[in-house]
């Protein structure tokens, strides 16, 4: 029995699985095409395929139709891919180069394709119901149409055409990807399979530093979250914004942002700058632990100095025994809303801290803390409320409300610059910020 019998699709055999495949194989055999393993399953209705495509004939058997971009409704509803985004497929494409090239491991989600002609499953006959294995006999020819996994498609391509001739190419070539195989003619529902397979939630930019640590300043915003004590259990992993009745410190997304003021001097750094910045000046193991360690000290010995992270440091722990005392003292702590528990100050720490660590230079780390201990010195007597002179017009922006002035945090780069500039002109040696 043949499912979708035009075209030949899913096709029953008599017997058992040894006869579809025997089926299977002799068909490729006769028309000089390759045999895939899969699994035919029962999802929404209808009938599916998965399996693992090799890398090496993608470009042969499928075909992608994206939508051109100012298309009208009517031209767009002719495809079945979005616009081709060539940022979003370089992204992909730089992420395999770095790994095959470095020897790193490396995954590629699962793509999602069409089939309306050209593939033949063949499965034991009376098992169409739920779950069978098949036997796949793949087209010659590009007949298989993605419905979701375009950027990786050409992303791959484009990979190859990188690594062409070299042994890293050869790696992906040789290499596979997971496919689902919906097998639809109605060129409506394969829009509404695009529309659903997009349907998924990005992950917040803190998850994603979390979980991203090929990239070297992922991996050292990972590292100072560790080994910062004030940071340590006290910054949260999930979220995307923290509210006054958050028991934890920072987001990791505001710590990656001090990582990138501190690695480069430049608050408003574009991701992609700062990520390559970071593979050029962290990728070797030696640099990233002297980058790493130098900050921890430069955080540790400002712990001191800042009363209010001086506090943070004899809280305990929000997921501790204690967690809800630490929830109640860092309530009362906001409720004051002091500079220096805003990503702002952060991140203008961040700035003086690429300033003052490039001026000191490479030292053994009982020396580094010495002589950060002397410039630092002078953030004693700095005040963190947001009344303070020394953060009007950079960090805090004044403004008249109905029931006094309104004290708001800036976030911007030329505030955080100035302010960076103050805290310099009063550690000194010279107060210059380049």
């Amino acid at each position: 029995m043949t499912t979708r019998t035009n075209n030949r699709i899913i096709i029953e055999v008599p017997g058992f699985a040894k006869d579809a495949e025997q089926r299977a194989q002799d068909i490729a055999n006769d028309t000089f095409r390759e045999m895939m393993p899969v699994r035919v399953f029962n999802q929404g209705n209808r009938q599916m395929i998965s399996g693992v495509l090799p890398i090496r004939i993608l470009s042969r058997i499928l075909t992608h139709q994206a939508a051109a971009r100012g298309s009208t409704t009517n031209k767009a509803s002719l495809s079945t891919n979005r616009p081709i985004i060539t940022d979003h497929m370089k992204t992909i494409a730089d992420y395999l180069v770095n790994a095959l090239t470095q020897g790193d491991q490396y995954i590629i989600p699962p793509m999602t394709l069409n089939a309306t002609k050209g593939l033949e499953v063949y499965i034991p006959d009376g098992m169409r119901a739920g779950f069978s294995s098949g036997f796949a006999v793949l087209p010659q020819e590009q007949e298989l149409n993605i419905t979701d996994g375009m950027h990786r498609f050409l992303a791959i391509q484009e990979t190859l055409n990188r690594l062409r001739g070299t042994d890293a190419g050869d790696r992906l070539m040789a290499d596979g990807i997971p496919v689902m195989i919906t097998v639809e003619s109605d060129g409506e529902q394969v829009h509404q399979d695009f529309a659903d397979a997009g349907k998924t939630r990005p992950l917040p930019p803190s998850l994603m530093a979390v979980y991203d640590v090929r990239q070297p300043g992922n991996r050292a915003t990972h590292q100072l979250i560790n080994k910062v004590p004030l940071f340590r259990d006290r910054i949260d992993a999930t979220s995307s914004t923290l509210s006054i009745q958050s028991p934890y410190l920072f987001l990791v997304n505001q710590i990656r942002q001090f990582v990138k003021s501190s690695l480069s001097g430049n608050p408003s750094l574009k991701d992609d700058t700062f990520k390559k910045m970071s593979i050029t000046s962290l990728s070797n193991p030696k640099n990233f632990d002297s980058w790493v360690n130098s900050r921890v000290a430069f955080l540790e010995i400002a712990s001191e100095l800042i009363p209010e992270w001086k506090k943070v440091l004899s809280l305990p722990v929000p997921q501790g025994p204690e967690g809800t005392k630490a929830l109640e003292e860092m309530k009362i702590l906001r409720s004051s809303k002091p500079v220096s528990l805003s990503a702002a100050a952060l991140n203008t720490l961040g700035l003086v801290s690429h300033e003052i660590l490039r001026d000191i230079g490479l030292q053994p780390t009982k020396e580094l803390k010495n002589l950060l201990a002397k410039r630092l010195e002078p953030l004693r007597k700095v005040k963190w409320d947001r009344h303070a002179a020394l953060w009007n017009g950079n960090l805090v922006q004044v403004s008249e409300g109905k029931d006094g002035p309104n004290l708001t945090i800036k976030t911007q780069t030329p505030s955080i610059r100035q302010a960076a500039k103050n805290l310099m002109d009063l550690v000194g040696p010279d107060g210059q910020l380049t």
